[in-house]
């Protein structure tokens, strides 16, 4: 079992949150960093086409936090010998995130791909990487038929990728999307802390500010560079 960590340029303090965040979870595990030399998202897709991927194997975004429910995943994927990506985007209380709330979305959402492709399992290396590779043959006319990016990101390709027949998106494996937040939770808290507060250890009472029920799954932290604590109480 390897966690490969896909980091673009400039992300590399958010590489090492991922890092971090895997060794909480899973002790000892293998991780690699993929360090990407551009920003072009057909060459970086390139560059996962070429990992040496086995069964078992996780792939993820610099600033994903894998989570306990990730683990869980891993074993499904090697029992079924399917690839999986999260199907269901939701906030820091569990509730799921409509459509048209995250702008960078849009791409994903009007050509009626469901993913949340900032992390995949692989149950089957062979059937991921010929996803990957699928762009090759293909002009964007043909993967995007309703909405064109103006500025196409990695996301996006992972987006097709995810409807290609070789990825599983069920709605039970969710994530949780930290590009939304609720203002109107704690309007106070709000005025005077970044919005990556929320997820620190918030001692008064001895909860998480990113809820205790939404610890067990995957979360996207948007760009923050805090990392998610663990607690137990006692």
């Amino acid at each position: 079992m390897t966690f490969y960590i896909v980091v673009r340029p400039g992300e590399d303090r958010l590489a090492e949150i991922s890092k971090l965040d895997i060794g909480f979870v899973q002790p000892g595990a293998k991780v690699e960093f993929v360090k990407l030399e551009n920003n072009v998202p057909s060459e970086q897709l390139q560059v996962l086409s070429n990992l040496k991927l086995e069964t078992g194997d996780v792939i993820c975004l610099a600033g994903l936090c894998v989570r306990r429910t990730t683990i869980d995943i891993i074993e499904l994927a090697k029992n079924t010998k399917q690839n999986y990506m999260p199907g269901v985007g939701i906030d820091h209380r569990t509730v799921p995130i409509l459509p048209g709330k995250i702008s960078i979305r849009q791409p994903i959402e009007k050509n009626y791909q469901t993913a949340w492709p900032y992390l995949m399992v692989i149950g089957n290396p062979e059937s991921a990487i010929t996803s990957f590779k699928i762009f090759e043959q293909l002009e964007p006319s043909q993967y995007w038929t309703n909405y064109v990016p103006d500025t196409p990101d990695l996301i996006h390709l992972l987006g097709v990728v995810s409807v290609t027949g070789f990825w599983q998106t069920p709605e039970w494996f969710k994530l949780v999307d930290l590009s939304i937040r609720d203002l109107e939770i704690a309007r106070v808290m709000y005025a005077s802390h970044m919005w990556h507060d929320w997820i620190a250890f918030y001692p008064a009472n001895g909860n998480f500010k990113l809820e205790n029920h939404s610890q067990l799954h995957p979360v996207w932290l948007a760009g923050s560079e805090k990392p998610l604590e663990h607690w137990k109480r006692g």
